[in-house]
């Protein structure tokens, strides 16, 4: 993710935690849970991915496309 240091041209928001990847871009309506394993997306009932979407809410009000992060 980018910072006031290393600015993006392309505002994009990303959380890891162990196999799983939660991202989001200003095109994405909210977000998206990848497994890096395979590279499949998976289910916001996924366990991990759970985790991850909460603990987004305490980094980021909004997505990068201004929309509410719930």
């Amino acid at each position: 993710s980018c910072t006031p240091l290393f600015q993006c041209p392309l505002l994009s928001y990303g959380m890891l935690q162990g196999d799983r990847a939660l991202v989001a871009q200003p095109w994405d309506d909210t977000w998206r849970c990848i497994r890096l394993t395979d590279d499949i997306p998976q289910p916001f009932a996924d366990p991990k991915c759970a985790l991850l979407r909460a603990a987004s809410r305490q980094e980021w009000r909004t997505l990068p496309n201004g929309r509410a992060n719930r």
